[in-house]
């Protein structure tokens, strides 16, 4: 598995229940990686910052409470978040692996591209090439789900 995990860290995500909720699904993700899995994290607001570029799958543990102590930032790039995830999956993919970016957001973006359809097309591009996206929407029920789907 080459899984990149791109967390949404935008003033929209600093709900005390939305922080739960990442810290609980990026703690889950400890019994399903492997030593031989990659996975990266980045978190993204009004630009994308990488904290960890192809670690071992064991390690996910060790970087939970490092992203989710990370202050919220204000404004939205979904696109660009997006664009370095798959930048950094690219770079660690490997023949006969799964590649995945795993995105955590409440969808309220407001900076760079934010039309359905134009990010729509990048996920189908980035689909053709072997890196598969799973939205993981957190919120009670005020995110974009439009944007989302």
């Amino acid at each position: 598995m080459n899984l990149v995990v791109a967390l949404d860290v935008s003033g929209s995500m600093a709900h005390a229940d939305r922080q739960r909720i990442v810290g609980e699904a990026l703690a889950s993700l400890e019994t399903y990686l492997r030593p031989e899995d990659r996975v990266s994290f980045l978190t993204f607001a009004r630009e994308p910052r990488l904290w960890v570029d192809g670690a071992d799958g064991a390690s996910v543990i060790d970087w939970v409470d490092r992203l989710l102590g990370h202050q919220p930032e204000g404004a939205t790039n979904l696109e660009q978040g997006l664009e370095e995830a798959y930048r950094t999956a690219s770079r660690h993919m490997r023949a006969g692996s799964r590649n995945r970016v795993l995105l955590m957001t409440d969808g309220a973006a407001n900076l760079g591209g934010v039309d359905a359809e134009r990010l729509r097309r990048l996920v189908e591009s980035r689909r053709l090439e072997g890196i598969a996206l799973d939205v993981y929407g957190v919120g009670g029920g005020d995110y974009d789900d439009d944007l989302l789907e």
